[in-house]
């Protein structure tokens, strides 16, 4: 899909942010052709919130989503740990996240080559419910690399018909929850699992959709020192082997305001799951030494689960961090092969190849890794 508008015309000269809005509107109707969403939840006609004990997606798994990993995700089925590893009892269950990473990276202008091993991240989870009361205590706890954090901690009440309310540390949610934290939807947006928020989110089940509403301090600090609050918007609707979906941010301040907003979709054919989404970042800065500017940022991401337990990933992205400046555009290329021979343990190869503009030739970076996933 191209677009091409004359700089000559006055009209789109003088409503440059009615433009941006149709142009995602336009983006969102092109890509809901192709229906996007994390892939595994496109796959297995689930909701997140069916895997994962965060309505949002990621961190503990539950009940369901233990024993999907044991006996439908993985090449072989779970001979060699329980389903309900991670269960103490009625009232309380553990899990945990830990990824190990062996990486090249290389960048062509420079010739600089660094390579080595590490680990990515790790994090424990732990649950505490009252089901009872449809109460829950959760904890999403980073203990490496580095220093130890709290991601997220949170209460959570389930009511009728799936809907909740949760208060306390979380991570915010824009678009698509994608596993590459380091995407540029995630990253350049300011929604990725590096920052958190405190706040409170009611989340509500209409038209076969999840609906949620989330104010939150929008500094990632626990003073809240400009005394403002962000608020988010976020529609998702389940149509059989399609999704659609929106979200709009507001975040006031007072040195600084942005906007941000998202457009996603997602299709399951066979075998295949189709994943993507547009998302722009308006922020209008009060400091005279900070310019005012716009983000667009796009991804598109293709899986094909060829077999059970082996899935190929392609991965198309692409990134304008400044929609004023011409020439600045940067996109990233990935291909990941993702093999699951086990329950609860997954190895990933891949290429991701960054590509940007002469002005910032550092950022042109071609990477190839090797990482090994164990959960539970």
């Amino acid at each position: 899909m191209f677009i091409v508008f004359s700089s000559k015309d006055s009209w789109i000269a003088e409503n440059k942010k009615i433009v941006k809005i149709l142009f995602l509107l336009l983006c969102a109707f092109y890509f809901s052709t192709l229906k996007a969403e994390p892939y595994l939840s496109i796959h297995t006609k689930q909701t997140c919130a069916a895997c994962h004990v965060n309505p949002n997606g990621g961190g503990m798994r539950t009940d369901y989503g233990r024993v999907y990993g044991n006996t439908s995700f993985s090449a072989r089925q779970g001979s060699l740990l329980d389903p309900n590893i991670g269960r103490i009892n009625s009232y309380l269950s553990v899990g945990g996240n830990f990824r190990f990473l062996s990486q090249t990276q290389e960048t062509p202008v420079s010739e600089d080559k660094t390579s080595g091993f590490e680990t990515q991240s790790g994090q424990v989870y732990l649950r505490l419910n009252h089901s009872e009361l449809g109460l829950e205590l959760y904890l999403d706890q980073k203990v490496m690399p580095d220093d130890s954090e709290i991601r997220e901690l949170f209460l959570i009440k389930r009511l009728q018909n799936g809907d909740y309310i949760k208060a306390g540390k979380m991570i915010p949610q824009l678009g698509l929850r994608v596993e590459d934290d380091s995407a540029l939807i995630r990253q350049s947006s300011g929604f990725n699992f590096n920052n958190n928020d405190l706040g409170i989110e009611y989340g509500f089940n209409w038209k076969g959709g999840l609906h949620t509403i989330a104010i939150n301090t929008g500094s990632s600090d626990t003073s809240n020192p400009d005394g403002k609050y962000r608020t988010i918007l976020r529609s998702e609707f389940y149509l059989d082997n399609w999704r659609l979906g929106g979200a709009l941010s507001a975040n006031p301040g007072n040195d600084s305001k942005s906007s941000a907003y998202s457009l996603f979709a997602g299709y399951k054919f066979g075998n295949w799951v189709f994943l993507a989404d547009v998302s722009l970042l308006e922020e209008d800065f009060d400091l005279p030494s900070l310019q005012d500017r716009t983000q667009l940022m796009s991804l598109i991401e293709v899986n094909w689960l060829y077999r059970q337990g082996h899935n190929i990933k392609f991965t198309e992205e692409y990134l304008d961090p400044d929609t004023d400046l011409s020439e600045d555009q940067q996109v990233r290329h990935s291909l990941v092969y993702e093999y699951t021979p086990y329950p609860n343990v997954q190895l990933r190869a891949g290429i991701r190849d960054r590509e940007a503009p002469p002005q910032i030739e550092q950022l042109n970076i071609d990477t190839r890794f090797l990482q090994v996933h164990f959960y539970f």
